[in-house]
């Protein structure tokens, strides 16, 4: 059975939500894009008038790198690009986001932890 946030989401309910934040430009806050990390996936939401939702499943994470600008780390902010094994072989940019050391930190343990959680081991490809 799936609970409602206050947000579109749908989690399970074991999901629980790790952070959120919104993309920011030049230090503001942007609202029209969101990211969230769960224990269980990553999901990233757009839109205006048309809204957008992509989910990543942390079991399909493979690669977490950190990238920030000169100006960024003036700013305190960065970006977090996953790469993933998903259908789509996506790579994915959490763009210009708060406390991007911590974040980085927070997909990378997450992802460990969920594979654990399922049984993958570092050898497998899914």
């Amino acid at each position: 059975m799936a609970t409602e946030n206050m947000n579109k989401l749908y989690l399970d309910k074991d999901e629980q939500i790790i952070w959120q934040d919104y993309r920011k430009i030049f230090g503001i806050t942007f609202p029209f894009t969101k990211f969230t990390l769960t224990n269980k996936k990553i999901y990233i939401e757009k839109g205006i008038l048309r809204y957008n939702l992509n989910e990543i499943q942390l079991i399909r994470v493979q690669d977490v790198l950190l990238q920030q600008g000169f100006i960024e780390k003036l700013l305190g902010i960065g970006s977090i690009v996953v790469k993933s094994s998903d259908r789509s072989g996506e790579v994915v940019r959490l763009g210009s986001i708060s406390k991007p050391y911590r974040r980085k930190h927070q997909v990378t343990e997450a992802a460990e932890k969920e594979k654990v959680r399922r049984g993958v081991t570092s050898n497998q490809f899914i």
